[in-house]
């Protein structure tokens, strides 16, 4: 009893910690395509988020080793240190190739930053509530994402891409301060259950139940990578929106998540289970992207109606896949968690690539088009499932 309500104490201590992290990528998710548009042209950028993603993902690939070597305390602080340093530099770079080499340390450090809190929470968390845990974390990371891109917004048109930076970089500092006074007796120093990559994702293929979901978090985490990319300079170069609209926009559209993820995780825990949810998620998402790709306004309320409508979908996949995964596995297997934050990191590898190749005889419009029949390509996945209910 003792121990649950210690676990109860911490969880909220990393939730505050994940938000203030949130806020920090949050500020900055939606605008690092058009800031380094400023050095690189636009065909370019995406080359470089998928650059930035191959690194990351060997770099998630040998977490397990360093957390079992140095703990998740130690590599935490010192991995948000690099984070801070490396938004400093994007603050004061002026040259493409110091550019380039400071995005690649600031992406990486952020998303390994982010996959230690999750092996953090899922060390305080009970299986049994794994839906309404995952679905109180994500709806507080979407209410840092319904707050950000807003502030960034206003903050562009005053104070250029560097004040939107330094915010972040305030959060960031403020994040490890935190985890730092809160989380001094940490020990944890999770082991590998496997000792190499090849046989863990092995493991997961074999697995039925894991494939499918691991198949359905790429294909939202591939959604998630081209629409952070290329929505923000359509809407700006191509629709002629201007950035503090872009920014309430990207803001209103996280509504949904806020509103349904807790009842999302609830009624997945308690009643139907994730494999209907998630499916249902797939075809609002489908649908309401190839809907983007086929219907054009220039008006605001238009394009926060339409991206709502994708993130209703987005909320049932995120929390009914976090929920169904770490239901499925043992709550201290790094190796497996590593594997499924994978998605992340190989759709931003994946994407930009296909996206780059698409983009050269097809418009922005054909390139949602194609990206929402390869989200309907997830429903053969999620029917594949033993649901949990």
């Amino acid at each position: 009893m003792i121990h649950a309500l210690k676990n109860i104490g911490k969880l909220k201590s990393v939730f505050i910690v994940g938000f203030m992290l949130t806020m920090g990528m949050a500020l900055t998710s939606y605008v690092d395509s058009s800031f380094i548009e400023n050095f690189m042209p636009s065909s370019k950028v995406g080359l470089l988020f998928a650059l930035a993603s191959f690194i990351t993902l060997i770099s998630t690939i040998n977490l397990p080793k360093i957390l079992e070597k140095f703990g998740a305390f130690d590599s935490l602080r010192f991995i948000s240190s690099i984070y801070v340093l490396s938004i400093i530099g994007l603050v004061t770079v002026n040259k493409e190739i110091f550019l380039q080499i400071i995005f690649l340390s600031y992406f990486i450090s952020a998303v390994t930053i982010y996959l230690i809190v999750d092996i953090i929470i899922e060390h305080y968390s009970d299986r049994k509530n794994a839906g309404n845990t995952r679905g109180i974390y994500l709806t507080i990371y979407n209410l840092a994402f319904l707050i950000g891109p807003f502030i960034a917004g206003l903050l562009i048109e005053l104070a250029g891409f560097k004040g939107v930076y330094l915010l972040s970089g305030f959060f960031v500092i403020l994040m490890t301060y935190f985890f730092i006074s809160e989380f001094k007796d940490l020990h944890l120093f999770p082991a590998r259950q496997d000792k190499n990559f090849l046989s863990s994702f092995t493991k997961l293929l074999n697995n039925n139940d894991l494939r499918g979901v691991y198949f359905v978090g790429f294909t939202l985490n591939f959604f998630f990578a081209l629409m952070t990319i290329y929505m923000p300079i359509f809407l700006h170069d191509m629709v002629g929106l201007e950035w503090k609209e872009i920014g309430l926009i990207f803001a209103l559209m996280h509504i949904p998540y806020i509103l349904f993820e807790i009842p999302w995780g609830k009624l997945a825990d308690n009643k139907y289970g994730e494999k209907e949810i998630m499916s249902i998620g797939i075809i609002i998402i489908s649908i309401s992207t190839i809907l983007i790709g086929v219907l054009s306004s220039d008006k605001f309320w238009f394009w926060a109606l339409m991206l709502a409508i994708t993130r209703v979908g987005a909320s049932m996949i995120q929390v009914t896949t976090e929920s169904y995964f770490f239901k499925k596995i043992d709550k201290d297997n790094t190796d497996m968690i590593s594997i499924f934050r994978n998605t992340s990191p190989i759709s931003l590898l994946i994407g930009p690539v296909i996206a780059t190749i698409i983009l050269t005889f097809a418009t922005y419009q054909e390139l949602f088009i194609i990206l929402g029949a390869i989200v309907m390509l997830a429903l053969v996945a999620s029917f594949s499932l033993k649901d949990t209910k």
